[in-house]
């Protein structure tokens, strides 16, 4: 039997993904079901940025330009030039293995720290939308019922006409006289019967005022209550709105403030080190402002989130690169300032040519009678610095930018003790 066109089911139309989550390199949940916490408003941000962050590539370069950056600092504060040591990729690397796990462990930290932010933030962004629109309903609402009360009102007018016809009057006056006589001997009837229950009514109203009373403090401390969390409530929209509003300038604020206490004098290191890293922070700040407006019902969501995401990328890279080199920047000067020569290790060095050193003690031992015998001793020096160029040694009253560096290169010919 042939199949008409009309029985196909109509393809659905697939669901839009998240552009966060496609740059993480991760599936989006189904829909329906959410992330660990209260959503997940701040997770597919937090995973892009852990997965910029960790990349093999970036921290690569970033281990290779703190080491080249702490190195040369340290070599011009010592009065050499960084190009004489001949340090590998590998030398870098090794130098900043800790200074790179540092950093690593304060970006975990503030990992942690927006986690719990967003478990903050999240829902209560997601609820600024719906209180909104309950209020906005209440309102209607409200205006729909006062509106609806004026023909009420007109109605019961028209039912209760203040005037009417004489002969109706008449009629009314004779009802009247015959409704009198018949209360009358009602009312004699019932007053035998009201004065025994005089005294039962009088207690059960004693009671009921009693508990009256009760309610009305129960009812007082609810209202109360209800007040103190209205209140409570209007202070966390607020706090949530201001947050909003500092995340919208945070990619300014943050630099400025830091560049500014750079003209204070006790916290100008400090300034110089964390300026790089505000950069970062703020934009990251901002562009998780820019998410969490988007959770927010109602709103529209941004069509060029791909390219904010992209230029945040590359301002948290450059940001890591500025602040390492900062850092390494301090951590050189540092290293060279506090250099203490008498803690370096003591070197001999013997040879079997006179090397003519500019610095140290020699002495010709005696009965080397051989070419092959190691006739010369030199005593007096340190060992600054070991590389695959050779060994860098000074003198023992050496001090930086006011002595020699003696580089002794890797040769069968050359011997060297240390310690002791």
């Amino acid at each position: 039997m042939p199949v008409t066109a009309a029985e196909y089911p109509r393809a659905r139309p697939l669901p839009e993904r998240d552009p966060l989550v496609a740059m993480a390199g991760e599936e989006e949940p189904p829909a329906g079901e959410e992330g660990e916490g209260d959503g997940p408003a701040g997770h597919p941000l937090l995973r892009w940025a852990i997965g910029v962050l960790a990349n093999v590539t970036v921290l690569t370069g970033l281990l290779v330009y703190f080491g080249w950056q702490r190195s040369e600092i340290q070599a011009l504060e010592l009065g050499i030039d960084d190009s004489v040591l001949g340090m590998s990729p590998t030398d870098y690397v090794l130098r900043s293995v800790r200074q790179a796990l540092t950093l690593l462990l304060l970006i975990a930290i503030g990992g942690l720290a927006w986690l719990q932010l967003d478990h903050f933030l999240a829902p209560r962004v997601r609820d600024l939308g719906t209180t909104g629109r309950e209020d906005s309903t209440a309102g209607q609402e409200g205006e729909v019922a006062g509106q609806e009360g004026g023909p009420a009102k007109n109605a019961g007018d028209a039912d209760c006409p203040s005037g009417g016809h004489p002969a109706d009057s008449r009629h009314r006056e004779r009802a009247g006289h015959q409704r009198g006589a018949v209360a009358g001997l009602r009312r004699r009837r019932v007053l035998g019967e009201a004065a025994g229950q005089a005294g039962g009514a009088g207690a059960h109203a004693g009671g009921e005022e009693g508990a009256a009373r009760t309610t009305g403090r129960q009812v007082g401390g609810e209202e109360g209550v209800a007040v103190g969390a209205g209140g409570q409530v209007r202070s966390v929209d607020r706090l949530v709105r201001y947050s909003l509003r500092f995340m919208s300038w945070a990619w300014l604020v943050l630099p400025v403030t830091f560049w500014a206490l750079g003209f204070v004098g006790p916290l100008l290191e400090t300034a110089f080190l964390i300026f790089p890293f505000s950069i970062g922070v703020g934009a990251l700040l901002t562009l998780y402002g820019t998410h969490l407006r988007s959770t927010i019902p109602g709103q529209s969501p941004h069509t060029n989130m791909p390219l904010r995401y992209a230029f945040t990328a590359l301002i948290v890279c450059v940001s890591l690169f500025y602040g390492a080199g900062n850092y390494a920047t301090v951590l050189g000067v540092s290293l060279a300032e506090n250099l203490q020569v008498n803690n370096l290790a003591m070197v001999r060095v013997y040879s079997t040519q006179r090397l003519n050193l500019a610095a140290g003690k020699e002495t010709t031992l005696p009965g080397s009678t051989g070419k092959d015998d190691y006739r010369y001793r030199y005593t007096g020096l340190r060992l600054l610095l070991h590389t695959s160029k050779g060994y860098f040694l000074v003198a023992q009253d050496w001090r930086p930018q006011q002595g020699v560096v003696i580089i002794l290169q890797e040769s069968p010919t050359i011997r060297l003790e240390m310690g002791g």
